[in-house]
């Protein structure tokens, strides 16, 4: 044999590894290029989700906003109804006090006594109509 023809066969082996080689490497970049679009899915799909959670959290935002009004607005009219109860139960136990100051053997019925030229109002209606002007002032 001659020396030419080895040098010709080692060479014809070294292209054909580096061809395997080639080819090996190929395949790893159709690998890596079909993990790169699926990467490139997710990252899209994970885009889609935080677009959509950004949406959702302004959403709520507005939804507390608004329930935060409401509540305001309804312990407000809360406050007033339970100064307005105080109101009524400070006069009512006014009026109380007095019935029993005056004494237990309170006649249910009066007999009828001619009326007078104007107008008398009892000290509990009295009372009562100033309860009512106090309610009237404080809503």
């Amino acid at each position: 044999m001659s020396g030419s023809l080895i040098v010709e066969g080692v060479l014809a082996a070294l292209i054909l590894a580096a061809l395997g080689y080639c080819a090996m490497l190929e395949q790893r970049l159709r690998a890596l290029k079909r993990d790169q679009t699926s990467l490139n899915g997710t990252v899209r799909a994970i885009n889609g989700a935080i677009a959509a959670a950004r949406a959702n959290l302004a959403s709520l935002r507005g939804s507390a906003t608004h329930t935060v009004e409401l509540i305001t607005t309804h312990v407000g009219e809360a406050r007033a109804l339970a100064d307005e109860l105080t109101l009524l139960i400070s006069v009512g136990e006014g009026i109380a006090q007095r019935i029993e100051a005056g004494g237990m053997n309170i006649p249910l019925l009066q007999p009828e006594a001619p009326a007078p030229a104007g107008p008398q109002e009892t000290p509990a209606e009295d009372e009562a109509d100033a309860g009512a002007e106090k309610i009237s002032r404080a809503v």
